[in-house]
């Protein structure tokens, strides 16, 4: 019960995140900024689709 209000807790954290750094990849105009946000975001990603 504890572990998945705790997992459910985690995702949704992570997915805040993972939307907070795609707004941010978007709203910047520098390519280097653009570059670590995509690697930040497939990182994200597979952490959020529980692949470890």
């Amino acid at each position: 019960m504890l572990n998945t209000i705790l997992l459910v807790l985690y995702l949704a954290i992570l997915a805040f995140v993972c939307a907070m750094v795609i707004w941010i990849m978007f709203t910047s105009k520098k390519l280097t900024d653009k570059i670590i946000g995509a690697i930040a975001i497939i990182l994200f990603l597979l952490r959020l689709l529980l692949v470890k």
